[in-house]
């Protein structure tokens, strides 16, 4: 209950109207949503799936029996009124009073989308390809938010599956999947743009090029940009679907005739996301800065950042926590701001 009421707490405190509006005083016009598939699930249902935690085997077996359940029964991701919805409908209105576009990006997807943990929320690595059941629910998702966003246009587009990584089958998986999810929200009548992400964290496109797609029209297609050394960029990869290099990434857009955007780029030095920031503008590619806000003792490469000594060990310290995290207890970056914005 403890661990329930703190992590509400946070998603609360978190992101605000007030952290929005402060994105859009400077300058970005679009907000990229990380979403967690449990935020989809009943409060009941949660419990099944955070029983997990506390017995690994048996509660995982009983976690993936319940979700078949679910499924067959249609008991997933009915009502309104589930916190992942909500969560998107207050986005959307601030979003729309500063002119700006939302993108929802299922960036935990059910079962985990591959081995790292860091980026998803993952009992056992790869489920989500290695049981049926992970892509049905997966599929149930879209499908439910495809029917509730379909006319809405403050949402730029749907990314499908954030950065799958490690992925038993490879790029072949992950188009079977994709398709899938494709062809249900196309049947929805939603004509939203659609992301699709290959392997290796979203930067490999083998057996996903555009035409393996039917249909393929709105798809965008994501490159996450980290590290890549500055001289090196330029030289292309030997593989043309390996599209993290500007030299590939420009390739790829102009050979398929695709969009290509940036979803994450940042946690480096402002000299390199400086000269990054000036070659995505000039190939005339949009880019989205990660992160906006995260802990440290002195500037880092989000946009905010959590001062302080941050407590994390114990129930005492997570009030300090609740507090810290909040946007007016917050302190700008502010050469990395001005380093992204100039």
């Amino acid at each position: 209950a403890q661990v329930e009421a703190f992590y509400q707490q946070w998603r609360d405190n978190f992101i605000t109207k007030a952290d929005i509006d402060y994105i859009a005083s400077l300058g970005f016009n679009s907000v990229r949503l990380p979403m967690h598939y449990e935020l989809f699930l009943t409060d009941a249902q949660r419990a099944v799936r955070n029983n997990v935690i506390t017995d690994i085997n048996y509660g995982h077996d009983t976690y993936k029996a319940s979700l078949q359940t679910w499924y067959n029964n249609n008991q997933l991701f009915n009502d309104a009124n589930l916190e992942g919805f909500q969560i998107i409908d207050k986005l959307l209105d601030w979003c729309e009073a500063n002119d700006m576009y939302v993108m929802l990006d299922l960036h935990a997807a059910p079962g985990g989308q591959g081995s790292d943990q860091n980026i998803a929320d993952i009992f056992h690595a790869n489920n989500l390809w290695q049981f049926s059941v992970f892509q049905d629910v997966t599929d149930r998702l879209w499908d439910r938010i495809s029917e509730r966003y379909l006319n809405e246009p403050r949402i730029a587009f749907y990314e499908l599956i954030n950065e799958p990584n490690n992925v038993p089958g490879g790029g072949q998986a992950i188009h079977d999947l994709s398709q899938r999810l494709i062809t249900t929200i196309r049947n929805n009548g939603d004509n939203h743009m659609i992301m699709v992400h290959g392997n290796g964290w979203g930067n490999n496109y083998d057996y996903m090029e555009p035409w393996t797609f039917s249909p393929n029209w709105g798809l965008v297609y994501s490159a996450h940009r980290y590290w890549i050394d500055a001289a090196d960029d330029w030289v292309a990869d030997s593989n043309p679907n390996q599209i993290n290099k500007m030299a590939n990434l420009i390739a790829f857009r102009d050979n398929n005739n695709v969009p290509v955007w940036v979803g994450e780029t940042g946690e480096n030095n402002n000299e390199w996301l400086r000269q990054n920031i000036v070659k995505l503008d000039n190939a005339g590619i949009g880019w989205c800065h990660w992160t906006y806000k995260r802990h440290d003792v002195g500037e880092n490469a989000a946009l905010m950042r959590i001062g302080g000594n941050y407590p994390t060990d114990g129930a005492s310290a997570m009030a300090t926590v609740l507090d810290q995290i909040k946007f007016q207890n917050c302190i700008p970056n502010t050469n990395t701001i001005a380093t992204v914005t100039q």
